[in-house]
């Protein structure tokens, strides 16, 4: 079992690779961390790492997949993040149900046609 330290700076260092736009990495940094949470955390955290898969899925050409994998992203990310009620740093990333729900409609449209 990690500690919330090292929790912390898998779930850190997968912000940074976000930032960086280097998805996958990200996508496997967040994972590590993942694996050790429960709850609404880990929901939220799955949420985040579907996130990040929806950009490979683009990269990748798979559309319809990345879609799937958005409209779940969404359904675990929720309206809000959990309560801080430890001192785990979950990620935040700013905008990201929007532009989810976004490319979802884009895609969807772009599909139909």
């Amino acid at each position: 079992m990690s500690t919330v330290r090292d929790l912390n700076q898998h779930l850190q260092r997968g912000v940074r690779l976000w930032n960086q736009g280097r998805y996958w990495h990200c996508h496997e940094a967040w994972e590590k961390a993942w694996l050790q949470l429960r709850g609404r955390e880990r929901a939220y955290l799955q949420g985040c790492i579907q996130a990040a898969a929806v950009h490979v899925l683009i990269a990748k050409n798979r559309h319809q997949a990345a879609v799937r994998v958005a409209a779940r992203a969404l359904e675990l990310l929720g309206s809000r993040m959990p309560a801080a009620t430890s001192a785990l740093r979950l990620p935040r990333i700013p905008g990201i149900r929007k532009a989810l729900r976004t490319f979802i409609h884009e895609a969807e449209a772009s599909l139909e046609s």
